[in-house]
């Protein structure tokens, strides 16, 4: 009886540490809950939306549960497939030359902070910083081994004390070059509410200083229209035009 109670108890310890977060994790929940939660953005298969740029407008359908996704420009076509990459058009384009980077990136970076809670991704809470005088919560992302097309890749998400909005994003990319350590800064400034869940309208891209602060007017900003989830996916979606 006596060893029956104790294997209780040992099992009963292991359930509560296993379920107990870590502070990383509760301010990505917190962050998660402020723009509308987990539990409401995985109600959805799909998602669509236009992006403007300086010089393209993409469409951009998603395929939310296993990350298949169909890119729409003006002179081509790319997409993954679940399996492998593939493109249609002019093959000069520097979204056709890699498509394996460019497929979704602006999906990814639309889809903060949720994608944050994929598998891999590895969290730790960092120190606070200040940007144009708010002091920030800062949430460290990096990625288990084999993870995606760029493990060593790094995110540093900037999270608002007080309203646990995302309000900028430093990231270091190593797509192209693994040892990579210099980091873009991204703000999230507008946002939108789109069936429950506050998605970014504008992001934009900014230099800095040499105290690392934003400097100046932004040089790249990315406009996001015409945006939809979906409770189902028509899988057709996914499929290339012509």
């Amino acid at each position: 009886m006596q060893k029956h109670i104790t294997l209780l108890l040992i099992l009963a310890v292991t359930a509560l540490a296993c379920e107990r977060k870590t502070e990383a994790e509760i301010l990505l929940d917190r962050c998660m809950n402020a723009h509308g939660g987990l539990e409401r953005w995985n109600q959805f298969e799909g998602l669509a939306f236009q992006v403007y740029g300086d010089k393209d407008t993409l469409t951009s359908y998603n395929q939310l549960r296993d990350r298949r996704t169909h890119l729409i420009g003006p002179n081509f076509e790319e997409g993954f497939d679940g399996v492998a990459f593939w493109t249609k058009g002019d093959t000069s384009l520097g979204a056709i030359k890699n498509p394996a980077f460019f497929h979704n990136l602006d999906f990814y970076f639309f889809a903060f902070p949720f994608v944050m809670a994929d598998q891999g991704v590895k969290l730790k809470l960092a120190n606070d910083e200040i940007i144009e005088n708010q002091a920030y919560k800062v949430l460290e992302a990096r990625f288990a081994e084999s993870v995606g097309a760029a493990p060593n890749d790094v995110y540093k998400l900037y999270i608002h004390p007080e309203t646990h909005h995302l309000d900028w994003l430093q990231y270091a990319v190593t797509y192209f070059d693994s040892t990579n350590t210099k980091f873009s800064l991204k703000q999230y400034k507008d946002w939108q509410d789109v069936q429950g869940v506050l998605v970014p309208e504008n992001v934009a891209n900014f230099a800095k200083d040499s105290t690392g602060q934003p400097s100046g007017n932004p040089y790249f900003v990315r406009k996001f229209a015409n945006v939809h989830f979906y409770e189902k996916f028509d899988e057709r979606l996914l499929e290339p035009e012509s």
